[in-house]
């Protein structure tokens, strides 16, 4: 008698699946823990949805939620290149630096955004990905642990 259990899904896909949500949660700045508050399941339910030996399928809703959320961050981080790009087109002095925030816990990012339910893990990572291209725009990127002064300031501390 055999004891490989049967899945009701194809476990080459479960793995496949449970990568990509794995790789685009890790992208998106978000833990197991988080997402399983997002799309309200348990964090053992995400674990087994990334696990590497296909004991789960990630449903289609939590890869579209990621992807949603991947959409935003590409968003931002387009619209903070256009904004550095009509700063350095426009700016009598070109600004050799950008200063970034950098929130180091949910408390601080609260703090700064209080009117956002947004989480500081997503919001990291996303600043992260600015600083790339920033970077391949010829600017040097610095980072400053956020704060409400300093966030309500300018999107960007321009340095020259």
């Amino acid at each position: 008698m055999s004891t490989t259990k049967q899945r009701p899904y194809d476990i080459n896909e479960a793995i496949l699946r449970g990568a990509t949500l794995h790789a685009l949660r890790e992208r998106v700045g978000m833990s197991q823990r988080v997402l399983a508050e997002l799309v309200s399941v348990s964090e053992r339910s995400v674990m087994r949805w990334e696990s590497h030996t296909g004991d789960g399928y990630c449903p289609d809703d939590v890869l579209e939620t990621m992807y949603d959320l991947l959409d935003k961050q590409d968003d931002d981080v387009n619209r903070a290149v256009e904004l550095a790009q009509l700063v350095l087109s426009t700016a009598t002095i070109r600004p050799d630096t950008v200063v970034l925030p950098y929130y180091p816990n949910q408390t601080t990012y609260i703090e700064c955004h209080a009117d956002s339910d947004g989480y500081y893990g997503f919001a990291n990572a996303t600043l992260r990905a600015i600083a790339v291209e920033l970077e391949r725009l010829g600017l040097e990127v610095e980072w400053k642990y956020a704060t409400p002064e300093f966030t309500s300031k300018n999107e960007f501390g321009w340095v020259s």
